[in-house]
This record gives structure tokens, sequence and C-alpha cells, in this order.
């Protein structure tokens, strides 16, 4: 029954089941009271840029990391692959530096947050690149869950660099220092 109703619903539409004591419980608070059903959605690979819908990546980028991407952003990316949802709420690009995978963006928008679409996109990105480098600014509130997912991880200036798959510590060294030195891809705020 709940497939047939979410079926003929939008894609970020849910169903959920709680008590009506809970309701309130359910409806307004992030933890809710009960269980939430949504549909699954697909994550599709893409290895070519020219497959990938660039107005759609780079609204995804700009809404979860909130901060306009620099300009030419977009041709400056040297894609190896994307994993990118089928309602573009949640991608992965991996691009390579010094021969190895970096995870150049991982961007969940804030409406599939608690979904389960981030680990189900992680998920698929290991799968095909389990020898892997990422950075984080070291503020993001996301890198508790990086933390969790890599086996390693170097404090440099303002970036937080992780890594799995690799054992190498000199090759490591040499990765996270190159990192390091990327510019970043958003503009600054100056607030």
């Amino acid at each position: 029954e709940i497939k047939t109703l979410l079926d003929d619903l939008p894609p970020e539409a849910s169903v959920s089941i709680t008590s009506p004591s809970a309701l309130a419980r359910e409806l307004f608070t992030h933890g809710g009271a009960g269980t939430l059903v949504r549909r699954g959605e697909h994550i599709l690979k893409v290895t070519q840029k020219a497959d990938l819908d660039r107005g759609k990546i780079e609204r995804l980028l700009e809404d979860s990391f909130e901060k306009p991407l620099r300009p030419g952003w977009w041709e400056r990316l040297d894609l190896t692959a994307a994993f990118v949802s089928e309602s573009h709420r949640a991608a992965a690009l991996v691009t390579t530096v010094n021969d190895v995978a970096y995870l150049d963006k991982f961007a969940i928008h804030e409406s599939a947050r608690g979904e389960g679409l981030a680990r189900t996109l992680w998920d698929h990105l290991i799968a095909d690149f389990p020898r892997l480098f990422w950075r984080s600014r070291i503020e993001n509130s996301f890198n508790a869950f990086y933390l969790r997912e890599a086996e390693g991880s170097v404090k440099r200036e303002r970036w937080m660099i992780f890594w799995i798959g690799e054992s190498d510590f000199a090759r490591i060294g040499e990765v996270v220092e190159h990192l390091a030195s990327l510019p970043a891809n958003f503009e600054e705020n100056n607030a």
C-alpha cells in the first residue's frame, strides 16, 4: 500500500507511520517518532562530463555548500567518474590527482538528508574506488561521517584530508600536501 501511494507522489514525498499521540513529534522534529518511508533512488554512474546535466550538478553543489562555485569550475573539472542520484539530490564527483582517485565533491541536498541517500551514494563510490583521497573544510559538519569512513586523516591549514586504501606513508604525505595546496572551488564568504 505504501509503495502504491508513493508511486503517485513526487520523488521527495514520504509516508510516515506513527501513533496519534506521537504525530506532533513526528511532524515537527528531526528525530521523529515513527517510521518514515521514502521511495528509493537509483544511483547512476557517469564517466563522461558531457553526460552530466551541468545546471543540475552546479545547483546541487551550490545549494548543498551554500556558496557559489568559482567561475570556470565546470571547465576545470577533469571528471574521472560521477555518481548521481536519479533526482540529482546527491552526487559524488571523482577526479584524478597525482595518479590517485580524488573525491572532488560529495553533495547531498538538504531535502535528502536523513534518508540514507548519503550512505547509498558512498557505498557505490567506494565499490568503484576502494583507494580514494578527499578533503573537507575543518568546520564541515559532515566530517564526523568522513572520520568514520576513512582509514586515515590529517589536518592541513583549513582542510581535513582523508583517505582509504592507501598504506604507503610516503605516498600519503605526498598526496596530502598536494591536496592541501589546491585552491578552493567555491567563492569565499566575506561575511
